[in-house]
């Protein structure tokens, strides 16, 4: 994660600015993305924060504040490679100064912390029907596996390395430590769908300190529900 936040560091606007402007240029547009794909989202984790009853308010208890959201989407927007109905992808802010809310510096991670894990084989590289087949089964079982460890392909292999360089990444680099030349060859820092799902619809209820309750949708809040 590097050095510690500060004040100097990259804001959670200036980030989102960045992104709105590269959003249907140099990078597809992920606002379309989110209202499509993105079906949910709820808080399962909170550190430094805490409700305060008499303010009816949130309030920073230490140096910086950790908000893990979890976010479910039923990918609609593009083609498929996996068999799952629904994809759950954990993002994770750390917010240095609650107050300033948007104009805090912060960092962020999309994905949990495993490593990515890749193919064995390409279909192409089976003789025979059968033998195609089965490296097509056993590349569907790895394309699953990623999603169900909560692994987001295009922030580990479009996003990771650029935010890391920047000073958003939050937790460890697990991609390959090389620029993403092919796939974000400007190397563009932007929020993918399911941290601005978190940016646009969850952060700011919470910075108003509105009940998150009223903007949960499409998924019952569950007993892992942190508030108060």
């Amino acid at each position: 994660m590097g050095n510690r936040l500060t004040n100097k560091d990259w804001t959670i606007q200036e980030v989102l600015y960045i992104s709105t402007q590269a959003y249907g240029g140099k990078v597809d547009n992920k606002m379309s993305r989110k209202d499509v794909d993105v079906t949910g989202g709820r808080m399962t984790l909170k550190s430094n924060l805490k409700w305060d009853q008499t303010t009816k308010s949130w309030q920073q208890v230490g140096r910086d504040v950790k908000i893990v959201f979890k976010i479910k989407s039923q990918p609609i927007s593009y083609h498929k490679t996996d068999t799952l109905k629904n994809h759950y992808f954990p993002v994770t802010f750390l917010i240095h100064n609650w107050e300033l809310n948007f104009n805090s510096a912060f960092r962020w991670r999309t994905g949990s912390n495993f490593k990515w894990k890749n193919n064995k084989q390409k279909i192409s590289e089976g003789k025979t029907p059968a033998e195609k087949d089965r490296i097509r089964a056993d590349n569907l079982k790895t394309t699953n596996l990623n999603i169900k460890r909560g692994l987001q392909g295009q922030f580990i292999f479009e996003l990771m390395w650029v935010s890391r360089k920047e000073g958003t990444l939050f937790g460890p680099m697990t991609c390959l430590n090389r620029s993403p030349k092919i796939t974000n060859p400007s190397m563009i820092i932007f929020f993918d769908k399911h941290a601005l799902y978190c940016v646009m619809h969850l952060l700011p209820k919470m910075f108003a300190n509105e009940n998150i309750r009223k903007f949960v949708k499409n998924e019952p809040l569950e007993s892992t529900m942190e508030l108060m």
